[in-house]
């Protein structure tokens, strides 16, 4: 039965006309004719407003499967509970599975050894340091140990250079996304709604090229043309939505960058390098797309009783999370007080050296006072 099939049968049941509807949610009668008749669709919060007003579930609303309703038993439908925290992939995390720590607007080196000396935006795997590349692998094998012990199947990372994968639970029939140590979402099959994936945009912008031209004469002049050019998304955006135990309809965000830039340093010179990697995330997205696809429709078979599943552990997710958070936070002190170490080793070597040139300025200067009385 369609979502328009729906409206109409429940603004009848409480004998409203199409106007005294539109009114309750602030809408004009024309929308309300449109839903009707199958020419548009309510938003997301038209459609909160619907179940608020007639006292049904979300799942009723947006599932065409189900049928005539019946508001007495609307509240029935159950799902289970779903594991979101409030950490979004950041630019931190990258550098800091790269080996680097955040001090202010930049980031640092932990290991004084490494060749580069600064970077800047998301950094990419083809690294100039080897000591760089061992600490992120060192984060990547520690992502696929975990997930082997837990049993995932189909994992993926969305991008090249960042510890970001994907997760099917076939166990309990879930799915979720991976970073950071641990799984930061975890979703059962029946509670998944839709997946939305948009990126910043292609852009344009003008470049000036040089070109040779040939006079009528056989004469020759080198001038510049200027040329507009597309340029690719720098962000890709993720957002899943789903339903919460109480059948609330939630969202689940989370971006990526599609552009890898850092500075390499080499004495008094500075190189940029950067990497784009749009073709590899978006062929990851394509893949994602189509697992929740598959998983949308197992989650059907669920909601219809078809299929049994036992019960989430969410509190197994939120003390493995709270005991990553306290060991990253320990990391993260141990390099702050690394760091204030190497200042304070720094000061004093600042300090010796001024003391030093101190010393052969006086030297220099009783030297000079000799040669002057000699002479």
């Amino acid at each position: 039965m369609k979502i328009s099939e729906k409206i109409i049968t429940l603004r009848k049941q409480h004998g409203w006309s199409q106007e005294m509807l539109a009114n309750e949610l602030g809408v004009s009668r024309q929308t309300v004719y449109k839903w009707e008749n199958d020419l548009s669709k309510p938003e997301l919060e038209q459609v909160k407003g619907l179940t608020a007003l007639f006292k049904v579930t979300y799942e009723f609303l947006l599932n065409d499967n189900l049928g005539e309703p019946n508001i007495e038993n609307q509240n029935n439908v159950l799902y289970r509970d779903v594991f979101a925290t409030e950490k979004r992939f950041s630019e931190e995390i990258v550098m800091r599975e790269h080996g680097y720590i955040k001090q202010g607007n930049r980031f640092k080196m932990q290991n004084k050894r490494m060749k580069s000396g600064y970077k800047m935006g998301y950094t990419s795997h083809m690294t100039v340091s080897d000591s760089e590349q061992v600490e992120f692998n060192l984060y990547r094998e520690q992502m696929w140990k975990y997930l082997e012990s837990k049993n995932y199947s189909e994992c993926f990372v969305l991008s090249p250079g960042i510890n970001f994968s994907f997760f099917i639970d076939e166990k309990n029939s879930a799915f979720g996304f991976y970073f950071d140590g641990c799984e930061q979402f975890v979703c059962p099959f029946e509670n998944f709604i839709d997946v939305a994936i948009s990126d910043s945009g292609y852009g344009s912008k003008m470049i000036r090229k040089p070109v040779l031209g040939v006079g009528t004469d056989g004469s020759f002049l080198v001038g510049n043309q200027s040329e507009t050019v597309m340029t690719r998304p720098d962000v890709y955006f993720i957002a899943v939505s789903y339903f919460d135990k109480n059948g609330n309809i939630c969202i689940y965000k989370q971006s990526i960058a599609a552009v890898y830039e850092y500075i390499f340093k080499t004495g008094m010179d500075s190189e940029i390098y950067k990497e784009i990697v749009t073709p590899a995330i978006k062929n990851a997205l394509h893949d994602l797309v189509a697992k929740l696809a598959s998983i949308k429709a197992r989650g059907e078979l669920i909601r219809q009783g078809k299929v049994v599943v036992a019960k989430l552990n969410i509190d197994a997710y939120k003390q493995f999370h709270a005991r990553n958070e306290v060991i990253l936070e320990k990391q993260r002190q141990i390099a702050k007080e690394r760091e204030e170490e190497i200042k304070s080793e720094q000061a004093k070597l600042n300090k010796n050296i001024w003391r030093l040139l101190g010393i052969l300025f006086v030297l220099f200067a009783v030297i000079m006072a000799i040669v002057t009385s000699t002479v």
